[in-house]
């Protein structure tokens, strides 16, 4: 089936339980993912019977970003912090909107089998040792007790090679990347205000990996459609900053975890 004929059923009135009904879809969803289609579709619409906020969402825009978590063998599980699937509003209009969470990043670069650890936590005030004056990379005193507040976040890979990388963001500096390309954020509300530490260890994370790892087409892919809706993205096109346009988040009570 080709994508035009795909776009031609999202482009009609059908509901999502329709939508996974249809020929264009099912055919879709069994040449991506073999065997599974059927059970992913299944799957797709038990995640918008949990959610309604979710169901309200433009069904092509809700089946993509399950579609992309499938490809990715991530769960959209909220409480697990591998993916989620976020409602937006978006020129009054809403669409479902594919995230990554940090477990999600840490979980695919394993996968790849060139490193030998990765992670990412928040720094307090008495860990930031100093900066290499060469290389411009924080050093930390992690065996310092942690003391007064979290001053930012770091995240560190290092590879089978021995290569390693670290990276710090502080608070101050996570909040202007925020600003500039999330919506929810803007807002004032919704999981950046519930839950900062989450994305923050996200946002590091991610930034590190896309800067000096080495990418598996998986993690290309995570990085790309991170807060990617349809043609739409937020920080991950290469060579532009486009952002979603009067998107709103819409909260639900059990997505504390996700952005």
């Amino acid at each position: 089936m080709t994508e035009t004929a795909i776009q031609k059923t999202s482009s009609t009135t059908l509901t999502l339980q329709q939508l996974v009904k249809s020929d264009a879809i099912i055919k879709s969803a069994e040449r991506t993912l073999g065997n599974k289609g059927r059970q992913f579709l299944t799957s797709v619409l038990a995640l918008a019977n949990s959610s309604p906020t979710i169901a309200e969402c433009d069904p092509m825009t809700t089946y993509n970003a399950c579609l992309t978590a499938a490809t990715l063998d991530l769960p959209v599980n909220q409480n697990l912090g591998f993916a989620y699937i976020v409602p937006y509003r978006n020129k009054g209009k809403m669409e479902a909107q594919f995230q990554m969470g940090w477990r999600g990043f840490v979980q695919l670069a394993m996968k790849t089998g060139q490193f030998q650890s990765l992670g990412t936590r928040a720094v307090y005030e008495n860990e930031l040792a100093d900066v290499d004056s060469f290389t411009g990379e924080p050093k930390f005193n992690f065996q310092a007790k942690k003391e007064g507040k979290a001053i930012g976040y770091m995240a560190y890979f290092i590879l089978l090679n021995g290569f390693r990388k670290a990276e710090f963001m502080s608070n101050e500096e996570i909040e202007v990347h925020a600003k500039r390309y999330s919506k929810s954020y803007k807002s004032g509300y919704g999981v950046w205000k519930d839950n900062f530490d989450a994305m923050a260890k996200k946002t590091v994370l991610k930034l590190l990996l896309s800067r000096y790892a080495p990418l598996s087409i998986e993690m290309q892919t995570a990085i790309t459609e991170d807060q990617k809706v349809g043609d739409e993205y937020a920080d991950n096109k290469p060579g532009s900053s486009l952002e979603v346009e009067d998107a709103e988040v819409i909260l639900e009570e059990d997505n504390g975890s996700n952005q």
